[in-house]
């Protein structure tokens, strides 16, 4: 959609490419189902790895449910149609499963650690999809 309302010319259907169902906004390309890593799997992979160097350090440690309850509530405040915020801003809704409340080093560290697993793990990944002439199906861009 971004791209659409930027330059209609060059970009004349605001339609994923990838799964042709809904509009692509900053929203979608994290959440469409064409995505080969879904977003679960790109928080808990997030989540586990600080969770390794802070265990190290033998300050925090986390269980399955936890991390699951976590990833709910991000994606409550993040992907929900009713949510506006975008990723890159770190509100106190999303509790700090990390530490303590006022650690907050830890909980930057997470949400970079998401937002860069974002980034190679999906967004690259989606914009080298292209529609062929026929609109049917997507190739890979080497």
């Amino acid at each position: 959609m971004n791209m659409y309302i930027r330059d209609p010319a060059q970009n004349p259907d605001a339609t994923c490419p990838r799964c042709e169902k809904e509009a692509k906004d900053d929203r979608h390309w994290i959440i469409c189902k064409a995505n080969v890593t879904m977003l679960d799997e790109i928080i808990r992979q997030a989540v586990y790895e600080c969770l390794s160097v802070i265990e190290r350090k033998k300050t925090r440690q986390m269980g399955d449910k936890q991390v699951q309850k976590y990833i709910e509530k991000y994606k409550a405040i993040y992907m929900s149609s009713e949510s506006k915020l975008k990723i890159g801003i770190i509100t106190g809704k999303l509790y700090n499963p990390l530490g303590a409340i006022n650690d907050q080093r830890h909980n930057i560290e997470l949400y970079h650690n998401i937002i860069s697993k974002l980034y190679t793990q999906i967004w690259i990944l989606s914009h080298q999809v292209r529609r062929r002439e026929n609109g049917k199906e997507g190739i890979q861009i080497p």
